[in-house]
């Protein structure tokens, strides 16, 4: 991985720090890093639907992206919960309405 200087004591940093490893100063490149932070943690459409109609889907989301993406697996286990607790009111509701 590349090397950038820090401006202030000029000591090498890699391009993911975030400050510098010698004077703890935030390095020239870290809003770069943030905001590709933020584009990479958008909310996933799909995976939310697929959260809904399948819960485990959602759970497992959820468990695996906790750690890198956490508003992507937070969104996914809501869906996942909402999916848990609707499905045996849709089935008590279905279940009345084809009562004779």
């Amino acid at each position: 991985m590349a090397d950038g200087t820090c401006l202030h004591c000029g000591a090498n940093n890699k391009y993911t720090d975030r400050v510098c490893r010698n004077c703890r100063l935030e390095l020239p490149w870290s809003d770069a890093i943030q905001s590709v932070m933020r584009v990479e943690d958008q909310p996933s459409t799909l995976l939310n639907v697929f959260s809904l109609i399948f819960p485990v889907v959602g759970l497992a989301a959820w468990l695996i992206l906790m750690g890198s993406s956490p508003r992507r697996s937070k969104e996914a286990g809501i869906s996942a919960l909402v999916s848990v607790v609707l499905m045996p009111v849709t089935v008590f509701i279905l279940a009345a309405l084809m009562r004779p």
